[in-house]
């Protein structure tokens, strides 16, 4: 049988049939799956470093708490208290029923000289006194209550929180201080002590308020105008039972009062007290910004809280989150030592717990720690202001029992050694010396004195320093109490210099300004 078959024509074959792939298409694939691989080992060392932070941070936390310190804003809350019982609350009302027009507002603010120029001012300051008595009896009250609580809660975003005003209570102190002096002047020294007690209450009182270093420097401030005042009495001061005092008029000062003073002065529990809190309530504000800017969060205005995070903070969150948490974990231990360590150390080695700036770090080291870069104030100045409030409450102490010497003895010691243990039950130290040596003592200078070796620890025998116009400069050479009552005046003498201009009573801007650069730090430079 014959038949025909088709052939069918083979597939055509591509063109590129059994050519190679292009190297470029697998160094494609080799790069598309390095940079897969890449990205997942970025993820996952941005987990573990996070993981980290978040670990060591936390551990942080648990450890301070665990030794019973404040670490979180709600930690500083007061308990409670009745009003009966609340010294806070007797002092608010002292200051609100405080009544000074401008300008007895400025002659308080420019009181310094000694005695001979404040008899210069016997009316106007008697005025000031006689018209704020209901003031001076609630400072006295105050003194009686056990309990403290100022009301002050303070909440996340710390840097937002509106600090209160210590104008008021600052002016208050001024009050009392020239109330000091004028019940002395007027014959009435037992009164004055009494005044001279309720001033150091006044200030245990505001170590207790939650306002970090703030609150500490007005207390301080407020314990050396009473210190001042002492400076200006103690000369002349009458104490009852004492030849000396034998037959005058008036109201001298009785001898337990007195005794009573050196106690407090020389109680220092409230003033360390006050600087671990003030440390700690810094420490918190940090911690604070750390949480915050980890989580990509804007600060807004005072009063207000933390923005919602942006989608480019959410992506810096990401990028340095757990670098800003670990740089807060170094701030956080640094300040920490700082506020712990204080009450036991004398000012040299104080002075070297300090956080330096870092502004002369490596860059790499300077972007790793850009935290600490901005929210670390220089804490040098709050030092010495805290180390000169520890040595002019001390030397207070010693020339009130110097005068009781004087009056049991007819004159003043040779050697501070002599008040011991009659006088002193023990002579206190120099806080600003190395070692444990007294404060100097001179009686043969043109103004005798006291006197503390001061913030360079160079000992130069009482010499102080002075501007030209033989104003007092407490920054420079020793540190004199003036054992006469004669030191050259000088604002320095009860308010150290500001570091911060505002639009309220210039005193208590000196105070506070130190403090407030810890909480701006932008202002710091």
């Amino acid at each position: 049988m014959t038949g025909t078959f088709t052939v069918n024509d083979p597939p055509e074959t591509p063109p590129d049939a059994g050519r190679p792939i292009p190297p470029r298409y697998w160094w494609f694939k080799r790069i598309a799956l390095a940079c897969a691989v890449l990205l997942a080992a970025l993820i996952g060392l941005r987990w573990w470093w996070g993981a980290v932070a978040d670990a060591r941070l936390q551990a942080a936390i648990d450890k301070y708490r665990q030794a019973g310190q404040p670490v979180y804003p709600e930690d500083f809350d007061a308990q409670p208290v009745p009003d009966e019982q609340n010294a806070a609350k007797t002092l608010q009302e002292a200051e609100t029923a405080l009544t000074l027009t401008a300008d007895q507002d400025k002659l308080l603010r420019d009181l310094r000289d000694p005695p001979a120029s404040f008899s210069e001012h016997a009316f106007e300051i008697g005025t000031v006194v006689n018209s704020n008595g209901t003031s001076l009896a609630l400072l006295r009250e105050s003194r009686s209550k056990p309990e403290v609580d100022w009301g002050v809660r303070i909440r996340s975003p710390v840097a937002s929180f509106l600090l209160p005003n210590l104008s008021g209570q600052r002016r208050l102190a001024k009050v009392a201080s020239a109330a000091a002096v004028y019940r002395h002047h007027s014959d009435d020294d037992a009164g004055s002590i009494e005044i001279l007690r309720d001033i150091q209450s006044h200030a245990d009182t505001i170590e207790a308020m939650p306002t970090g270093l703030i609150g500490h420097l007005v207390a301080i401030s407020v314990s050396t105008l009473g210190v001042s005042a002492i400076e200006q009495i103690m000369p002349t001061l009458r104490i009852g039972g004492q030849p000396e005092s034998a037959g005058v008029g008036g109201k001298p000062a009785r001898r337990h009062q007195v005794q009573a003073l050196i106690a407090e002065l020389l109680d220092e529990t409230h003033l360390q007290k006050g600087w671990r809190s003030a440390f700690y309530g810094e420490r918190t504000c940090q911690l604070d910004w750390a949480q915050i800017l980890s989580q990509g969060k804007l600060l807004i205005t005072p009063g207000g809280g933390a923005a919602a995070p942006s989608l480019g903070g959410r992506m810096n969150a990401i990028a340095v989150g757990p670098m800003i948490k670990l740089d807060a974990i170094r701030m956080m231990e640094s300040i920490t030592a700082l506020g712990d360590s204080v009450e036991k150390l004398r000012y040299p080695a104080a002075r070297k717990l300090v956080p330096d700036k870092p502004f002369h770090r490596t860059p790499v080291r300077r972007f790793t720690r850009l935290l600490s870069e901005v929210l670390t104030p220089s804490y040098s100045r709050a030092l010495q202001f805290h180390y000169r409030a520890l040595a002019y409450r001390r030397m207070a102490a010693v020339a009130l029992a110097i005068r009781l010497y004087e009056l049991d003895h007819g004159h003043r010691p040779e050697k501070l050694e002599s008040l011991v243990p009659d006088h002193l039950p023990a002579l206190p130290a120099d806080p600003f010396a190395e070692d444990d040596r007294p404060f100097g003592y001179r009686l043969d200078l043109d103004r005798p004195v006291l006197y503390s070796v001061g913030p360079d620890g160079v000992d130069e025998g009482g010499a102080f320093g002075a501007s030209p116009g033989g104003i007092f400069d407490w920054d420079v050479k020793d540190t004199p109490f003036f054992l006469n009552g004669d030191r050259p005046y000088s604002r320095a003498s009860t308010a150290p210099a500001s570091t911060q201009a505002g639009n309220d009573d210039q005193d208590v801007e000196d105070d506070e300004g130190q403090a407030d650069d810890a909480r701006h730090p932008e202002r710091d430079g």
